[in-house]
């Protein structure tokens, strides 16, 4: 077997445009533009006691700079308004799954263009929220967005050490969001994915920790791998045991007939393989069939991802992930091989977690060895 890509517990994508966590009402958010859906849960932590939603993001919606919920107590339950930012101005929407929001211009320079906004606390009365704006290694905090200029005491406060990108690796932090009075940090660490929760941003987080449950962390970017033991691996296997074939005479001019054998192999995708993916899902949208379902979406999206975020730079098409075809492939050629040569019949592979989801075509090699390049898994048919 020939393995171009083979490795341990990846790390999980940090945040970006169009992909982030926020917290609303009584849930917390996953945003993913590339894929198109977006998550809800009760939690992110914790056991799979509630399966988490699947909702598909409304394109207006979608590549936001950042996102938060603005939370408030209105007859007397707890209400959330989803916000999306977009460099100079913001949009809010009472459902996340409409498009009909306010669009307003943030007011201070200082709030524009940040790397990370949340918000903490809940508005009741005159009591307002607070709104944090993460630039560089400083933060700032605001009523509201509208706001010309940041609280007394808040205009560029250094963040705490832990969150300091010159002290910690770029990839680090995956994503900072604020829940009642908490504010959480996700962090790629040494034991995988941690979630780590402080009151106050202008002191370090607290020691107690918690990870994302199965559910959570399979919709995260990388998250597919980012467990112990979890890898991405493409190789080339021989489809039959009775290949490679060798003729070891050392007589050169000898020729002896390669064995004719037949095996029933699958070319495209294992269907089926990403089922466990989507275990702890409700996936409210239908998912066309032109991507073999949302875990084959994921999959396909995970597969893209650089080595160091569980991929392995593989490129495929939609229809790859509907498309399987069991076939008896017959190896009855009865090929001459002359002495000491040998032929192989090979088939590209991609297994994610060790599971095998996408197959090639048949390669021939007039060696003992899989072919040289990479297998390549477009226009599978």
């Amino acid at each position: 077997m020939g393995s171009f890509t083979a490795f341990g517990q990846s790390k999980l994508k940090p945040h970006y445009k169009g992909y982030d966590i926020f917290s609303a009402g009584s849930y917390v958010y996953v945003v993913r533009s590339d894929i198109g859906y977006f998550l809800r849960a009760k939690r992110l932590d914790g056991a799979n006691t509630t399966k988490s939603e699947i909702f598909p993001v409304n394109e207006a919606l979608s590549n936001g700079n950042g996102y938060l919920g603005l939370n408030r107590i209105s007859d007397g339950k707890l209400k959330g308004t989803r916000c999306v930012v977009r460099d100079t101005i913001y949009s809010t929407y009472r459902n996340f799954g409409k498009t009909k929001g306010k669009f307003k211009n943030i007011g201070s320079e200082e709030a524009k263009n940040g790397d990370h906004y949340f918000a903490v606390g809940v508005r009741k009365g005159n009591k307002p929220r607070r709104i944090y704006v993460i630039k560089g290694n400083k933060f700032y905090r605001f009523k509201s967005l509208k706001d010309r200029k940041p609280e007394k005491g808040f205009d560029g406060v250094d963040l705490p050490k832990e969150l300091q990108t010159d002290s910690t690796e770029k990839d680090e932090i995956v994503a900072i969001w604020g829940r009642s009075k908490y504010i959480y940090v996700l962090k790629n660490t040494e034991f995988g994915p941690l979630i780590y929760r402080t009151l106050d941003l202008r002191r370090p987080f607290s020691t107690v920790v918690s990870a994302p449950n199965n559910g959570v962390r399979n919709f995260l970017i990388g998250g597919l791998t980012a467990k112990q033991g979890g890898k991405t691996s493409i190789v080339w296997k021989s489809i039959s045991g009775a290949f490679p074939f060798c003729n070891t005479s050392s007589n050169q001019s000898s020729e002896v007939a390669a064995p004719k054998v037949s095996e029933s192999i699958t070319v495209g995708f294992v269907k089926g393989s990403t089922s466990s993916i989507e275990k702890n899902w409700s996936v409210t949208a239908t998912v066309g069939m032109e991507t073999g379902g949302l875990g084959a979406l994921v999959a396909s999206a995970h597969a893209e991802l650089s080595t160091t975020y569980g991929g392995a730079s593989v490129k495929t098409k939609s229809k790859e992930w509907s498309t399987q075809n069991t076939t008896t492939v017959n190896l009855d050629e009865g090929k001459l091989v002359k002495g000491g040569q040998c032929i192989g019949y090979w088939q590209g592979q991609m297994h994610i977690n060790n599971k095998l989801v996408m197959t090639t075509g048949i390669y021939f090699t007039d060696t003992k060895s899989p072919p040289e390049e990479e297998p390549a898994f477009f226009n599978v048919k």
